[in-house]
């Protein structure tokens, strides 16, 4: 094996040659008398007629840290360098907290949340909108996302927004707006002869029995001048403020309703 006749003479055969190569392709074939060698390429490890790659960076990332990328130099030697979002000497990575510097780059509104090995993410604050990078007042009032009690009005503020009770009513306008009972709270507000009437949110005011005019200013009512007494014929009308009285004549007494009756 390994030569072949030529004539009365054997030559050496070239294995290396041939096309069917006996070594792998990882490999270099060396020639030698009669037979031939096979080593592997560096890099690589085997009988030569089988050359399997050196990975160095396969098994346990090389030695390197977790988060660091592993660069092979050497069948044995690899290069550790941190992974974007992380630093140290490659053997060791932790985490960079952009937040820590300039609010990570969110607007001075928002705020930064850190992720690990990432770019951190950026939120407006309560009260605003917007990307995180720029951020805007929010208008709750105008966008429906303001909770006012009923007959409250909505009064936007930067960074959020207030319920102020309508005229009329009272309370926190938030929870609640109450009606405000005016004729209770200022007696006399609708004058001194005037009728005070409480509304939803307000009052009326009219002039009261026996009265006329427009409140505050109410005139008595002259019922006797105005021939609406009813009083008998035996008896005399008495105009009061307000009302009125039927005042029998001399010999007559007052009965039932307005009648006068012989005594």
């Amino acid at each position: 094996a390994g030569y072949k006749a030529n004539g009365d003479v054997c030559k050496d055969v070239d294995e290396c040659q041939q096309s069917s190569k006996p070594c792998d392709i990882n490999a270099i074939c060396d020639n030698t008398d009669g037979s031939y060698t096979c080593d592997c390429l560096p890099g690589f490890v085997g009988d030569g007629k089988s050359c399997t790659k050196v990975e160095p960076c396969a098994k346990n990332n090389g030695g390197c840290d977790a988060n660091a990328l592993c660069t092979p130099l050497s069948i044995k030697d690899v290069a550790c360098t941190c992974k974007g979002g992380f630093e140290g000497n490659g053997l060791v990575c932790v985490d960079v907290d952009e937040c820590k510097v300039n609010n990570g780059g969110c607007h001075s509104l928002a705020k930064c949340k850190n992720v690990v090995g990432d770019a951190p993410t950026c939120t407006c604050k309560v009260g605003y909108t917007g990307d995180g990078e720029e951020c805007v007042d929010l208008d709750e009032c105008s966008t429906g996302l303001a909770s006012c009690a009923a007959h409250a009005l909505c009064k936007n503020e930067v960074g959020g927004y207030d319920c102020v009770c309508k005229a009329g009513f009272s309370g926190q306008g938030k929870l609640l707006c109450e009606d405000v009972d005016e004729c209770k709270q200022s007696p006399g507000l609708c004058g001194a002869n005037g009728s005070c009437t409480n509304t939803l949110g307000s009052f009326d005011c009219g002039c009261g029995t026996g009265y006329t005019g427009t409140p505050p200013n109410c005139k008595d009512v002259d019922e006797c001048a105005a021939g609406k007494s009813g009083c008998d014929a035996n008896a005399a009308c008495v105009n009061l403020p307000g009302s009125f009285k039927c005042q029998c004549e001399p010999g007559f007494e007052l009965g039932a309703g307005q009648t006068c009756t012989d005594i």
